[in-house]
């Protein structure tokens, strides 16, 4: 049983980091981007993805992390608990999911979450920059 779990958890790992990794290349050209890194916490599942903006272009508000939080537990071997996040450093959340289910319908509900953000993402920043 170790066993499955742990090819369940690698499934998982490279599955977040390919869908991350293919949001910074999307947005890795955009000007008001001074840098994107993502940051693995491996001790509790958690898989932070921060934008941070160009100091140059931000507004008053003076906010320059945008982040994606994505956290996983497995709960079984027929059950993920998976939570994502999308907010911004003034606290503001601005898309988010919760799902337990099995893995295929965890991954789905993921790229789902993810595709929104792209979708949302030119309008969530605009709020921020000048």
């Amino acid at each position: 049983m170790k066993i499955i779990v742990r090819f369940i958890m690698l499934f998982m790992e490279n599955f977040i980091i390919e869908s991350l990794n293919k949001i910074k290349h999307k947005l890795s050209n955009n000007l008001e981007i001074n840098k994107i890194f993502i940051e693995i916490d491996n001790d509790c599942n958690k898989y932070i993805f921060e934008i941070m903006l160009n100091d140059r272009c931000l507004n008053e508000r003076d906010i320059d992390l945008i982040d994606i939080e994505i956290t996983y537990k497995i709960l079984n071997l027929n059950a993920i608990d998976l939570k994502g996040e999308f907010y911004a450093g003034d606290g503001n959340i601005y898309d988010s999911f919760h799902i337990i289910d099995k893995v295929n319908a965890t991954k789905d509900q993921l790229s789902r979450f993810l595709d929104r953000i792209l979708v949302m993402y030119d309008d969530i920043v605009k709020l921020y920059i000048k």
